[in-house]
C-alpha cells in the first residue's frame, strides 16, 4: 500500500476518471460528490470503480480535511483475495467473480 497525503479541497478523484486502485483513510475526512455522504478515518472508498464499466470511477471524491489514505491497486487486492486464507469472504468472492 503507498501513502498519499490531501489536503483540505484536493480532489482525490473525478467521476468518469479510469482507476486501477482504491483507498483506506488514515486521518482526514473526505465527501462522496454530488452526495452528503462523508467517508471517515477506518473507511474504505473507491472500491465500486472495479465493477464499473471500464473500471471508471462512479462519483468524485474530495478531501473536507486535511488527511493521509492508503493506496492499493485491484491488482494486488485481488492477489490478496485470491488467497486460499479469504477465498470464502464476501469481497474475496465477489473479486473472484469479476
Amino acid at each position: 500500500m503507498v501513502q498519499r497525503k490531501y489536503r483540505k479541497d484536493d480532489v482525490v478523484f473525478q467521476r468518469g476518471d479510469v482507476t486501477n486502485e482504491l483507498f483506506w483513510i488514515e486521518s482526514g475526512k473526505f465527501l462522496v460528490g454530488g452526495t452528503l455522504i462523508e467517508i471517515q478515518a477506518g473507511r474504505f472508498f473507491g472500491e465500486l470503480g472495479i465493477f464499473a464499466q471500464g473500471n471508471q470511477r462512479t462519483q468524485t471524491v474530495k478531501c473536507t480535511e486535511d488527511g493521509n489514505v492508503r493506496a492499493i491497486t485491484y491488482e494486488k487486492l485481488l492477489e490478496l483475495f485470491l488467497d486460499p486464507k479469504f477465498s470464502y469472504s464476501a469481497f474475496g468472492f465477489l473479486l473472484g467473480a469479476k
